[in-house]
């Protein structure tokens, strides 16, 4: 994803290579950026928040120029002290408002038998700005979503609440409308019924 971005230098002296000065990067638009955060638990781990070592992540969607957009990482692929790995991976989506098609989840199991020692799963059609949790069980794989708004929701939530104030200020004049043309004929009914009567 490309990113528009506008550098503020504090105190550069621009043509002294040996001055250090601190640099912001500030976006020049104000659009929602997308992002997915996996984290793969341990085996068996339902009630605990313990992460698995070297589990595998891959996803697949469309980017916001309709090409292909993928991305792969390996949590925690460390066990050594101080090694400075966050227990989650982290994706940044861009600036595309579409659904991830599909992710696949992959750690290799050391608790099962000895044919199958890789364990993998797909999950298909997720949000972005998302929290993913994949815990791995006996027999299949449950995914947890910690979803996250951001601004474009509210910005369509406030939308669609106007469109549909609208239509309910047109149905309401429409209705009214068609109420008083009702009695119009049924005054013209009752005075024509009268006048027959005669």
């Amino acid at each position: 994803a490309v990113v528009s971005t506008q550098s503020t230098g504090i105190g550069r002296k621009p043509n002294d290579p040996k001055d250090f000065s601190l640099t912001f990067l500030a976006p020049k638009d104000m659009l929602d950026m997308f992002w997915l955060k996996v984290s793969v638990l341990c085996y068996k781990c339902e009630n605990s928040s313990t992460t698995t070592i070297g589990a595998n992540f891959f996803y697949f969607t469309t980017g916001l120029t309709g090409k292909d957009q993928v991305g792969y990482m390996s949590q925690s692929t460390s066990l050594t002290s101080f090694s400075l790995q966050a227990p989650y991976m982290l994706f940044g989506l861009g600036q595309q408002a579409n659904y991830i098609e599909y992710i696949r989840v992959a750690y290799r199991n050391t608790n099962i038998s000895q044919q199958k020692t890789v364990d993998k799963y797909q999950f298909d059609q997720l949000v972005p700005n998302a929290q993913v949790f994949a815990i791995p069980l006996e027999s299949m794989w449950r995914l947890v979503l910690m979803i996250v708004p951001g601004k474009t929701m509210w910005q369509t939530l406030l939308v669609l609440g106007i469109c549909c104030l609208v239509c309910i200020i047109i149905i309401l004049i429409l209705h009214i409308k068609e109420k008083k043309e009702d009695e119009r004929e049924k005054r013209k009914f009752n005075a024509k019924f009268n006048f027959d009567a005669m």
